[in-house]
C-alpha cells in the first residue's frame, strides 16, 4: 500500500516541477559568445588532393620487402588508376649519391598508396626509361600496400596517434604491482 501512494505522489509531482522550471525561464538564451555549438557548424572541407607525380619525381611505395623508392615514369594513371614508376636498386654496393634504376621492372601503385618527394627530379631519367620500355617491355608488378605518410596509411592506421593509451597504462601498472 505505501508503495502506490508513493508512485501516485511521485506521479504528480514530477509534471508540476517539470512545468514550474519552464515558467521560470523569461529571458532569451544567451547569444554564442565565441563559437557556434559543433552542431551548427559547417563540415570541415575535404582534405587537400595531393598533386599526381611528374614524370622523373622520387616516388616512396611499400613493396614486398618494405619501404621502397623509384623513379615515376607518368603524370597521368592508368586504365585502372595506377601510377608507373621504376624502382631503385639498393645503394648497398654503390658509391655515395650514385642511384640505379631497374631498367626491366615497373611497380605500380594507387595513387593514395604513395609519397611523393617534393625535392630533387630527374625527368630526363624518367623519359629514358619510357622509351626503353616503349621497346622492351619490362615486368609489371604492384605495390603491396600503403607506405607511412600516405593518405591511405594514414586512413588505416588512424593518424598520428601512438599505441597504448590509458588501458594499457592500467593495464602495465596492475601488473607492475604483481596482481
Amino acid at each position: 500500500m505505501r508503495f502506490a501512494i508513493i508512485c501516485l505522489v511521485s506521479l504528480l509531482l514530477v509534471p508540476a516541477l517539470g512545468t514550474s522550471g519552464h515558467q521560470r525561464r523569461s529571458s532569451p538564451p544567451p547569444p554564442y559568445r565565441e563559437h557556434p555549438p559543433p552542431y551548427l557548424k559547417h563540415p570541415p572541407p575535404p582534405p587537400e588532393q595531393r598533386p599526381p607525380p611528374r614524370p622523373g619525381n622520387f616516388v616512396y611505395y611499400h613493396g614486398p620487402t618494405g619501404p621502397n623508392a623509384g623513379i615515376a615514369l607518368a603524370s597521368s594513371p592508368d586504365r585502372n588508376g595506377h601510377y608507373a614508376f621504376a624502382p631503385l636498386l639498393p645503394s648497398d654496393h654503390l658509391p655515395p649519391g650514385r642511384l640505379a634504376v631497374h631498367t626491366d621492372k615497373v611497380v605500380k601503385a594507387h595513387p593514395g598508396d604513395i609519397v611523393t618527394s617534393k625535392g630533387k627530379s630527374m625527368p630526363e631519367v624518367a623519359s629514358h626509361l619510357t622509351e626503353g620500355h616503349a621497346r622492351n617491355p619490362p615486368q609489371v608488378t604492384y605495390a603491396s600496400g600503403p607506405i607511412q605518410g600516405s593518405p591511405n596509411y594514414v586512413a588505416e592506421h588512424g593518424g598520428n596517434r601512438r599505441p597504448g593509451g590509458r588501458g594499457s597504462r592500467w593495464r602495465n601498472w596492475f601488473n607492475w604491482k604483481g596482481h
